[in-house]
């Protein structure tokens, strides 16, 4: 993770405890810049962790996606 290139998004799959956790982590590894996406469409449009959750079809095709569950 920490050597992913700061031209791709990270997304973290799950927005759920092991999403925190690895957020968590990405935060420890001075990684700000990561966004959330789930299968919940409640979830969308809305922060988890502080961080923007977006549905799996806004994902970029240049993305690095973590999955976390």
């Amino acid at each position: 993770i920490a050597a992913v290139s700061c031209e791709r998004t990270i997304v973290l799959f799950g927005s759920g405890s092991s999403g925190m956790r690895v957020a968590h982590h990405l935060r420890q590894l001075g990684k700000t810049d990561f966004i959330f996406t789930d299968n919940n469409s409640a979830l969308w449009e809305t922060r988890f962790c502080d961080v923007p959750v977006i549905s799996p079809q806004d994902i970029n095709a240049n993305s690095f996606i973590i999955i976390t569950f």
